[in-house]
């Protein structure tokens, strides 16, 4: 009888180990392999403009910088939009600069990009201008590109850019995010006539990149 029982019982635990196998391999097979899609779909999910609404308008540029930091920035200086210029895909705002009491000058402009294919048509612009200023292209007179540099950690991709002429420096950071270009310009001259630093006009222009970068998308939000 005891014999019979432990036949009995080997039989059964065969057949569950089996049936254990063919649930494994129906599931995927292991554990690793079936993990894998489930990242792959949400490093899909994550590339760059993946979830950006597209604008049909742009924001006010002059909106898109908190006050405190213009003033910092240019001291003395008002917000001045270019109403002239001013479209549903273009904004530009200035503050300080020429006619003013201000030594610093920031600007911001806003490029929106159109159409159902505006995503990509921003990003392969985008790559195209930076291949341009990359090699100085663009530049006027007395200008010279000092430094040339891609950025971390601002919209989807952006780099900056250190220009020289003879009194003034210039710092540029350009982004992308989603369907808008964004350029953010900062710099002037020193109290001895010279250019202000690189290190003062980047670190100045990518402050102010960032905010216009999250203006930018609470927009499309």
């Amino acid at each position: 009888m005891a014999i019979l029982l432990a036949g009995a019982l080997t039989v059964v635990l065969a057949v569950c180990a089996v049936a254990g196998l063919f649930i494994l391999r129906s599931a995927g097979g292991t554990p690793q392999e079936r993990i894998e899609p489930a990242r792959s779909q949400q490093n899909a999910q994550a590339q760059p403009g993946a979830t950006f609404t597209p604008l049909r308008v742009v924001p006010s540029a002059c909106d898109t910088v908190p006050e405190e930091a213009a003033v910092r920035l240019a001291p003395g200086s008002t917000a001045r939009p270019h109403q002239g210029t001013e479209t549903d895909e273009y904004s530009k705002c200035n503050w300080g600069g020429v006619g003013t009491s201000s030594s610093r000058e920031l600007s911001v402009e806003l490029r929106g990009l159109p159409g159902g294919q505006s995503v990509q048509q921003a990003t392969a612009t985008f790559q195209q201008e930076a291949a341009a200023d990359k090699e100085g292209e663009g530049l006027l007179q007395g200008q010279r590109l000092k430094h040339f540099q891609k950025v971390e950690d601002i919209g989807e991709q952006a780099y900056e850019l250190f220009i020289t002429e003879r009194f003034q420096g210039q710092g540029i950071v350009r982004a992308q995010v989603g369907n808008v270009l964004i350029t953010v310009s900062y710099g002037g001259g020193a109290s001895n006539d010279t250019p202000l630093g690189a290190d003062t006009c980047l670190e100045g222009a990518r402050q102010v990149a960032g905010a216009v970068v999250e203006a930018v998308r609470v927009a499309a939000a």
